[in-house]
């Protein structure tokens, strides 16, 4: 097998001057390089950024993140895994990050640890430009198979979609992540990195809010770390009123003023999709809805209607949405309640693949504050 050479990456010093092996364990984390995080679904957050945990196990599979840098364009199975390996399995497949490598690779143990034991692992990586060395850098997901080999193919796909890549490799840039929906009693993970000067752990705020209701406002206390990571597990009030809130970020120093924010909806999403006893039926999920906001919407038509079209009808505003319904006579959408409405009575109306009207609902829409 071909000798896999790459350029080593060295924690808190970044590119050395040479080529070398980088062993196929190695844990790098460059902090002059946008930093990636995984969230686990137990909760364990995952981060580049030196200091945070770069390695965690999950179901069936060791979970490892790894930055090596390799030369443009130079082929994943003899930059990213290392020696001692073959590939069993490649492909590309899509993730929210875009297009990422993925493989099953089989390891060998070296000669001189007279073992035998072979070893698989699936491996998902993505190519980032680093115009400040002139080498490329790989985001990697590493999976080591520690239990079942099919489930632990299902798993790892599980989590790409909590994976968050950077567009390219040579800018810290300060973000938040978080589902774009929640359920009331229900707690959701909050987490990012920020950028931050000070050299140990310092508190910071997250705060859920959404304007004109007396119960948000909820402040939930957090760490930064000195790496500018920041995790925080948060509980969304039971009796929250349904609707477009948002999440605001408090950095360390105490401003009065919000440095990141990202919007979620609250609505019971857990239970829209089982069939009422009366149909047709329209939900929107929001108490009240506000002007300026985003409305989660969803219903039920008979079965056998394919498209609908949902009216919405203010004096001389009408805006019309086409949506596709399931099989079994469910639809939801997300519309945005333009700024230039006026508060007050508005029209929902479903219209069938003819045209013909199914369902007539009146909706009181409030005025928000920002509106």
């Amino acid at each position: 097998m071909l000798n896999r050479l790459r350029r080593s990456l060295l924690i808190g010093i970044g590119f050395v001057g040479v080529f070398g092996t980088l062993p196929a364990n190695a844990m790098t984390a460059i902090p002059h390089f946008a930093v990636s995080t995984l969230l686990l679904p137990n909760g364990v957050l995952m981060s580049t950024q030196p200091g945070s945990p770069m390695q965690a196990k999950w179901k069936d599979i060791e979970v490892s993140l790894h930055l090596p840098g390799v030369p443009p364009q130079y082929p994943y199975d003899q930059s990213v895994v290392g020696n001692h390996s073959q590939i069993i399995h490649q492909s590309f497949i899509n993730t929210p990050n875009g297009k990422a490598w993925f493989a099953l690779n089989e390891r060998t143990p070296p000669a001189a640890s007279e073992s035998t034991k072979v070893t698989y692992e699936y491996w998902v990586a993505i190519e980032r430009t680093s115009m400040t060395t002139g080498y490329n850098v790989d985001y990697c997901i590493k999976a080591t198979v520690v239990g079942n080999l099919r489930k632990a193919k299902q798993e790892v796909l599980q989590l790409v979609g909590n994976w968050i890549v950077p567009s390219n490799a040579n800018q810290l840039t300060s973000y938040i992540e978080a589902p774009s929906m929640a359920q009331p009693g229900r707690s959701v993970w909050v987490y990012g990195w920020l950028k931050s000067s000070s050299k140990k752990p310092a508190p910071m705020n997250i705060e859920l809010y959404r304007e004109k209701e007396p119960n948000s406002g909820q402040i939930y206390n957090s760490i930064l770390q000195s790496s500018g990571i920041y995790s925080k597990s948060i509980s969304i009030p039971t009796q929250l009123p349904y609707g477009d809130y948002q999440l605001l970020v408090y950095d360390a120093a105490g401003v009065n003023h919000p440095v990141l924010q990202k919007e979620i909806y609250i609505a019971p999403i857990d239970n829209t999709q089982k069939p009422p006893k009366k149909i047709p039926n329209l939900n929107i999920w929001a108490d009240p809805p506000l002007v300026g906001t985003r409305i989660f919407v969803d219903g039920w038509v008979p079965k056998g209607i394919h498209q609908i079209t949902l009216q919405m009808v203010q004096n001389k505003l009408d805006r019309q949405y086409n949506l596709a319904v399931q099989k079994n006579g469910y639809f939801k959408t997300m519309m945005l309640l333009p700024d230039k409405m006026k508060y007050g009575e508005t029209i929902f109306i479903i219209r069938g693949n003819r045209q013909q009207m199914i369902l007539r609902k009146l909706v009181t829409v409030d005025k928000s504050q920002k509106s």
